[in-house]
Parts: structure tokens; C-alpha cells; sequence
């Protein structure tokens, strides 16, 4: 399997999380409108991501006549649901840019949260999953 375009969106996915990073370093409160447009874009490429593996890499993965390998892409898929949702969430709370302005420290604290579980994530993938589906 070609894992080219996974490859690909973790990279703007990480590249989109450093970046709100260094607006939160720099300070929420004064970027907060910066923020929130980061936020809706890492979003929107997260969407895109899961549509591919929800698409394409897991239902390859659950083919594949290994069943360690169809375990792992179901564990993998599972998870991640758990994510995507705990993102939506945040984006919920997180979504106005007087909101982030109002309580910068706590911001920070909850997007720590959310950006070291899809860091965790991704490094997991890179790992584990996406060597098992090149193999395909």
C-alpha cells in the first residue's frame, strides 16, 4: 500500500501543531484570532487524515489475511475515533477567540493535552501501523 499521502498529512499535521505552539509561546491572549484560524486548520487536516485511514488504510489493513496485522488496524481505527472526538471537544470549548484570551493559561494546559495525544499518536503510527500497511 502506497502511504505516501499518511506520510504527508502527519507531516502538516505536526507542522500545524509546532506552529501552535509558538502562538501559545509567544501568548495566547495576544494571538488569540491567530490561534482559533490555526485551530479550524489543523482541524480541517485532521478531518481530511481520518477520511483517508477510515477510507482506505483500516478497511486495507482489515483485508490483509494476517490477523495481526487486521488486529492492529482495528485497534488503531478504535482509538482513534476516541481521539477525533476528544479534538471536537476541545475545538468546542476552544473555538472563540475571547474565550482563549480570557483564560490563556488553562488554553494552554487543555491544547498540551490534545496536541500530546495526537504526537502520541502519530509517532505510534509511524511505528506500528504505517510499516504494516507499506507491507501490503
Amino acid at each position: 500500500m502506497d502511504i505516501r499521502q499518511i506520510q504527508s498529512d502527519h507531516d502538516v499535521l505536526l507542522a500545524r501543531m509546532a506552529a501552535l505552539r509558538d502562538l501559545v509561546a509567544a501568548g495566547a491572549a495576544a494571538n488569540a484570532v491567530a490561534i482559533c484560524a490555526e485551530l479550524a486548520a489543523l482541524g480541517a487536516t485532521l478531518r481530511l487524515h481520518l477520511a483517508i485511514e477510515d477510507n482506505l488504510l483500516y478497511p486495507a489493513l482489515a483485508r490483509a489475511h494476517d490477523a495481526e496485522v487486521a488486529s492492529a488496524g482495528r485497534h488503531f481505527q478504535q482509538e482513534m475515533g476516541g481521539l477525533a472526538d476528544d479534538y471536537a471537544a476541545f475545538t468546542r470549548r476552544w473555538c472563540a477567540a475571547d474565550d482563549i484570551a480570557a483564560a490563556p493559561e488553562r488554553f494552554r494546559q487543555d491544547l498540551e493535552t490534545v496536541l500530546g495525544a495526537l504526537d502520541a499518536r502519530i509517532a505510534r503510527e509511524h511505528a506500528t501501523l504505517l510499516p504494516l500497511a507499506a507491507a501490503l
